[in-house]
């Protein structure tokens, strides 16, 4: 089976696809009207700067039957699309430090960039020092946690690997206290030529 751009010979073919990729059939200027039965999976156009050529793209996996009408005959194509499976994971941070009720997040890059599946569930190892968002990684410190900190975990959803395997990446998070940092203003002159004002929140 030929897919990635390259042309299959369109004859009740059997064609199969990653979500994204193309493949044209090989028949020229084709009639208009051409179908697709589940559009939600497989699209399928007529693209006249491509000879007029059908042109199927994957959108989701399943399955799906592509017909069109040509001097040579009707054709029916049927479609099974398949998804680009996760083979890696990581984070863009392997620790971090947070203050007491703020939050953060960490990125999260999956190979290969095109992985059609990139959920994610997010857990915490202790989260009453450590919270995260099971859905969307928001990360918050809750309680001081210590040099040694809090593990938070990202896995991809099952069926995301290869054989329904699952990646996951951590993060250590340390949590500390707030503090205020202050510092002298000279820029204003009071009666004892001194004003104090906010630079920053920080942790320790």
């Amino acid at each position: 089976i030929l897919s990635n751009g390259l042309i299959v010979k369109a004859a009740d073919y059997d064609v199969e696809l990653t979500v994204g990729d193309s493949t044209y059939m090989d028949e020229q200027w084709v009639n208009d009207g051409v179908t697709s039965s589940n559009p939600e999976v497989a699209i399928a156009v007529k693209d006249n700067n491509h000879n007029g050529q059908v042109k199927i793209t994957g959108v989701a996996e399943g399955d799906a039957t592509i017909s069109y009408k040509h001097w040579t005959g009707d054709h029916t194509v049927r479609v099974k699309v398949s998804s680009v499976l996760v083979t890696g994971l990581t984070l863009s941070s392997s620790a971090i430090d947070l203050a007491v009720g703020h939050t953060t997040r960490v990125l999260a890059k999956f190979e290969p960039e095109n992985a059609t599946n990139k959920k994610l569930q997010w857990t915490s190892a202790d989260s009453s020092k450590v919270s995260v968002d099971p859905d969307t990684g928001v990360i918050k410190g809750v309680a001081v946690t210590g040099d040694k900190g809090v593990v938070v975990t990202a896995t991809t959803v099952s069926g995301a690997g290869e054989e329904n395997a699952t990646h996951s990446a951590s993060v250590t998070v340390r949590v500390g206290e707030p503090k205020t940092t202050w510092m002298k203003d000279t820029s204003h002159k009071f009666v004892d030529g001194q004003k104090y004002v906010f630079v920053s929140n920080d942790y320790v």
